[in-house]
């Protein structure tokens, strides 16, 4: 009984670095990262391509409302000793600022933060909160920029029509919450 218990138990630690069945996880083994949707819930789904960023590693999308959650992972470069992530986040800014289609950038804040729940094993993040216009419409950007346990550079984006987020909150960020960084099998 004991073994058979063990058994299940280390069957919860196996899904780091490994392709799973499971829908309501996506893993990028390759590039150190997965996230988890609520079980239960279809409202959401994970894609293979950005909605907000084409490169994104994994996405989730709510499924009728204008609400994604973005992975952007890059691997440490030969020869970095550091990367910047406040330079990074404000580099962003600045990308997506000169977008086409973007209106009326505003910066909301720029200071260090944590993913909700601890997500991304609970590293400081460079935290960049942002709002734009795109086609008429007022869009509100979350991004968190962290390096990971494993040396490699991410960003987290959330992108939402106005107010999407509030009222997504709990699932959205259950899903940030869930993000994991792992050492990517050689």
């Amino acid at each position: 009984m004991k073994t058979v218990l063990a058994v299940i138990a280390l069957a919860f630690f196996v899904p780091q670095g490994k392709e799973q069945k499971d829908p309501t996880i996506a893993i990028k083994a390759d590039m150190g990262v997965s996230m988890r949707r609520p079980p239960k819930n279809d409202e959401w789904d994970f894609k293979d391509k950005g909605v907000f960023f084409s490169n994104s590693t994994l996405t989730a999308t709510h499924k009728v409302d204008t609400l994604s959650i973005e992975i952007f992972a890059q691997d440490k470069a030969t020869g970095f000793g550091a990367y910047d992530i406040k330079d990074a986040a404000n580099s962003e800014y600045k990308n997506i600022s000169g977008f086409n289609g973007i209106m009326e950038p505003k910066k909301i804040t720029a200071n260090n933060s944590k993913l909700p729940g601890g997500g991304g094993g609970n590293a400081t993040a460079s935290y960049l909160e942002m709002t734009f216009k795109r086609d008429d419409k007022l869009n509100e950007l979350r991004m968190w920029v962290f390096i990971g346990k494993n040396q490699n550079l991410y960003k987290v984006i959330m992108v939402n029509d106005e107010g999407m987020y509030k009222k997504h909150q709990k699932v959205a960020d259950y899903i940030l919450a869930s993000i994991d960084i792992f050492k990517p099998p050689k």
